[in-house]
């Protein structure tokens, strides 16, 4: 049976990788980070899509209840696939970073609060989410190929 969710998770990967190429030297600031935050929110999306993308495998009854990878550890025994996402640090970044654009500082106050690893929404670079999103391609392939293995 084909899982749904992996032609949606490629698909905002492309978003972000076509998103992060509009990204030049040339292009102003304001311009720029609208489009890093814009890859940034694709990533993220991918990312959650693909929790959802593992609970399917996983036989989980509602897959689409998943947003984001705590959620999946909380309905699973764990295994390598989540233990795999939940120990990578890109993961978690990818994570916060989409809170902290999502949930702007207002009037001098933070909603949310920033680890200090984390990197601020006005330090993010079209090289930060291109790593990320490297990162991220190669984890999901891989374990896509463990997936067809058994």
């Amino acid at each position: 049976m084909s899982n749904p969710y992996l032609s949606r998770v490629q698909q905002k990967l492309a978003h972000c990788r076509l998103t992060l190429e509009l990204c030049r030297s040339d292009t102003p600031a304001q311009q720029q980070q609208a489009l890093v935050e814009a890859a940034l929110l694709h990533l993220a999306v991918a990312l959650r899509l693909y929790v959802r993308e593992l609970g399917h495998y996983r036989d989980l009854p509602m897959p689409e209840r998943l947003y984001g990878v705590d959620d999946l550890l909380a309905q699973t025994a764990g295994g390598v696939a989540v233990d795999e996402l939940t120990e990578r640090e890109f993961v978690a970044s990818i994570e916060a970073a989409e809170k902290r654009v999502l949930n702007p500082q207002v009037a001098g106050v933070k909603m949310i609060a920033a680890s200090s690893k984390s990197v601020t929404v006005t330090d993010l670079a079209p090289a930060q989410v291109k790593c990320w999103l490297e990162a991220f391609e190669e984890l999901a392939e891989r374990q896509r190929q463990s997936f067809l293995e058994y």
